[in-house]
């Protein structure tokens, strides 16, 4: 499933839940060199998209309101 993907309208980042568990941020801006960004819970995805916000990248409301519902459903 995928969270937002980049648009250029009004996302610059690509996450979606990895077919091996977790979750990514594919072609992550934060972390050039490494290229992706890999977490275990939508608590740490949640975590990094608000700093790719902090940095200015645009983030859909979409992808947070998912996340935050994911934790949820998992508490």
């Amino acid at each position: 499933m995928s969270y937002c993907r980049h648009n250029g309208a009004d996302s610059n980042v690509y996450v979606f839940e990895d077919v091996g568990g977790g979750y990514t941020c594919g072609m992550c801006w934060l972390d050039p060199s490494r290229g992706e960004f890999h977490c275990a819970d939508p608590y740490e995805m949640l975590s990094h998209l608000h700093s790719h916000i902090e940095q200015g990248h645009a983030v859909p409301a979409r992808a947070t309101e998912a996340l935050r519902e994911e934790i949820h459903r998992q508490r």
